[in-house]
């Protein structure tokens, strides 16, 4: 646990230093935790990709709040980027209550919305196999922006297999999709599941 600032960003390479305190739970296993610890940065990112992705989603940020008001600019964050901001505990609730809190949160929606639509701009200008393979960099690239978060991996992956199939002139079929996504997620990182 520690301060909401300074921000930091994937790729960085961060020191934290601190009390780490151990708690046993009831089914034997222990806890431990860290609260306000010192966080030192020791080296920016080596990604090219990941520091353009931070400045990218700095700017939109800053460009969001410079226009609308607080509430709907982080608001706006969390439906384009799953940005989780800072929102009022009232407006919290109200999303609660509604049932809409999934709105803010990026999924395979938002991935559908960002494919589809370089999609069909790049098939203005490019042919479609072409249009194809530059729509799965950008399906990549956005991963970097809103995070390596399993819902946005698995929507990612299955994105990729539907343009794949596309370009290969095969059939897509979605449960395949989701069988080989979910595969390949366990299989590179078992805690997703």
């Amino acid at each position: 646990t520690t301060a909401a600032f300074p921000r930091y960003h994937y790729g960085q390479v961060l020191q934290v230093n601190g009390k780490l305190t151990a708690k046993k739970v009831i089914d034997g296993r222990t806890i431990f935790s860290l609260y306000n610890p010192s966080i030192t940065l020791q080296k920016q990112s080596d990604s090219v990709i990941a520091a353009a992705a931070t400045s990218i989603r700095t700017q939109t940020k800053t460009m969001y709040e410079s226009v609308l008001p607080p509430i709907s600019a982080s608001l706006l964050m969390g439906m384009v980027f799953g940005a989780r901001e800072q929102f009022p505990k009232d407006f919290w609730s109200a999303l609660q209550t509604t049932g809409v809190l999934h709105v803010i949160a990026a999924s395979g929606m938002n991935v559908t919305f960002i494919s589809e639509a370089m999609l069909y701009t790049l098939g203005l200008f490019l042919r479609r196999q072409v249009a194809l393979v530059i729509g799965s960099l950008g399906i990549i690239f956005y991963v970097f922006l809103v995070g390596f978060e399993p819902s946005i991996l698995r929507a990612s992956i299955m994105g990729i297999l539907a343009f794949g199939a596309s370009l290969f002139g095969r059939q897509h079929i979605a449960a395949v999709a989701v069988v080989i996504s979910g595969y390949v997620l366990l299989f590179w990182q078992p805690a997703f599941l």
